[in-house]
């Protein structure tokens, strides 16, 4: 899935959304395409893992962007978690390593290591 970064301002920003918007520091450029990593909804926002222009493996509300290209890899998968009042997760859809499990989740959103091991030798196999 291939996604295109919107100009911040030309839109409304919902404002249940500004929270996750860093303080307005975003590192996405306007009109630059990015690879969705995977996508999660997280207390009722949709947000999407790319690469981002300070070479991050970053989490950012599905607003900022408009979709260019809208396959799936293969190898992703979707686990649903209903009744989460834990974490706020209820939906997460990527590669195995990441939807597995809540804790799969967790550990790639606190930058766990192993897991951003995991997440650049897949993005860096893709590539290649």
């Amino acid at each position: 899935m291939k996604i295109r970064a919107r100009e911040i301002g030309t839109f409304n920003c919902p404002p249940e959304i500004e929270p996750y918007l860093g303080q307005g520091q975003t590192f996405v450029t306007a009109g630059k395409e990015y690879e969705v990593q995977s996508i999660s909804l997280f207390n009722g926002i949709v947000s999407l893992q790319i690469v981002d222009d300070i070479d991050y493996p970053a989490w950012y509300p599905f607003v900022l962007f408009e979709i260019v290209e809208g396959s799936l890899p293969s190898d992703w998968q979707c686990r649903l978690f209903p009744n989460n009042d834990i974490t706020g997760v209820t939906m997460i859809l990527g590669p195995e390593f990441i939807v597995k499990d809540e804790a799969a989740y967790e550990a790639m959103v606190e930058l766990d290591p192993d897991q951003v091991d995991r997440f650049w030798k897949r993005v860096n196999a893709k590539s290649s």
